[in-house]
């Protein structure tokens, strides 16, 4: 019988094998996104890629997004791809298309949070 340990490793693989390819909806161009999770020095996080070269720590960008709208609503960053995808048609989806929209060109090293794909580990 696997180890809880593996059986978590094997779901989080799923999980992060499970990208969400999406465009912002409403007026104006789309923005299309995927998601995964990665791994920086040991460090796991969400990730939002765009152009499937660019990685945005969804974390801390919804902070930085945050700190500069103050009057936006406030989205509790999900823990993991589970909880993503559990609240994606809440609050997490539409803030997703929000930064997606937002940062659709940025670069990696603009921002702490902003990643080249191909410098992180895809979990």
């Amino acid at each position: 019988m696997a180890s809880t340990e593996s059986m978590r490793r094997a779901a989080a693989a799923c999980l992060a094998g499970l990208l969400f390819a999406t465009t912002a909806g409403g007026a104006g161009a789309a923005t299309a996104f995927k998601l995964g999770t990665f791994a920086e020095n040991g460090r796991e996080f969400v990730g939002v890629v765009l152009g499937d070269n660019r990685a945005l720590e969804f974390a801390a960008a919804n902070e930085a997004f945050e700190r500069a709208n103050p009057a936006a609503a406030k989205v509790a960053p999900p823990r993991d791809m589970k909880e993503l995808i559990a609240r994606y048609e809440t609050d997490v989806g539409p803030r997703l298309r929000l930064l997606a929209a937002t940062h659709a060109n940025v670069q990696p090293g603009s921002q702490a949070w902003v990643h080249s794909v191909k410098d992180l580990v895809i979990l």
